[in-house]
């Protein structure tokens, strides 16, 4: 029996139907292959910046040309003992901007006086988060965190500055140095004193595996976040490694915030990710 008007214009919706989902999957997994996993929407975790100079201008600039504009809230900048000298700086950012303040290489009463100076920030900061000997993992050329101290030297200088950097109210981060977890219980043995797991991660440098971080952070029922990434100029892997980046803090066990560093410089195709991907 030959089909009827409508049962033909049936067939030919299905028909143009099957074809139209064939071409969406063809174009998802050749996004698959090009670009790595397509990231969720833009979820809750917080956009931070992390400038060269490490200036409000510098992170303004940075939030423009990755097209988060006023989305982008956190500014991120080093304190006593690392790359800026004297009192913890805050980049000349206006009252109230969010801080992520890292304090490195130090030991007991170094970092002790770094916390106790972070107080000249909070009548103007009061949203700060803090990497006390930050990169707790990063050896040095002695074989030791920022070749300088030992690690039992490391977690007495954190155990000891935590409580004073709670008691301005502001948030102590426990970062590491890439998601190399099988350091994880060395150099974070006791995760109480810390209200978040940090990681600093970049393509290429070979910094191990980002979700294994992120599992061990949710085993230990830790808020999470990336302290800093960037792609290390290497523009050609960038949409695959910023998607990577995507997909974790906006996944099933989603980040808290995470802090873009445009080290050496943020090149057009890693820019266009970004935007895609956060704003």
């Amino acid at each position: 029996m030959p089909l009827s008007p409508a049962q033909l214009a049936q067939g030919k919706q299905l028909q143009t139907a099957a074809v139209a989902a064939t071409n969406a999957v063809s174009d998802w997994v050749s996004s698959l292959v090009a670009d790595g996993p397509t990231p969720p929407p833009a979820g809750a975790a917080e956009i931070g910046l992390f400038s060269q100079d490490e200036s409000w201008g510098s992170f303004q600039a940075l939030a423009t040309q990755l097209g988060v504009g006023a989305k982008a809230k956190r500014l991120h900048c080093y304190g006593d003992g690392a790359w800026k000298d004297g009192p913890v700086w805050d980049g000349g950012s206006p009252a109230g901007t969010p801080l992520l303040v890292g304090i490195a290489g130090q030991g007991v009463a170094g970092l002790t006086a770094a916390a106790q100076n972070l107080s000249s920030l909070k009548a103007t900061h009061s949203d700060v988060w803090v990497c006390p000997n930050f990169e707790l993992n990063y050896s040095g050329n002695d074989g030791q965190p920022w070749g300088q101290q030992s690690l039992a030297t490391i977690l007495a200088s954190n155990a000891a500055a935590s409580p004073i950097i709670r008691a301005l109210g502001f948030k102590v981060v426990c970062c590491f140095s890439g998601a190399i977890m099988t350091q994880a219980a060395q150099f974070c043995p006791d995760t109480s004193i810390y209200d978040y797991i940090g990681y600093d991660f970049y393509l290429n440098n070979g910094n191990g595996n980002l979700a294994d971080g992120v599992a061990w952070a949710k085993g230990k029922s830790m808020p999470w976040m990336v302290c800093e990434y960037g792609t290390l100029g290497n523009d050609s892997g960038g949409p695959a490694f910023i998607n990577m980046i995507a997909s974790l803090v906006n996944g099933t066990y989603p980040a808290v915030g995470h802090n873009f560093f445009d080290l050496p410089a943020v090149g057009p195709l890693t820019a266009a990710a970004y935007a895609k991907a956060f704003a």
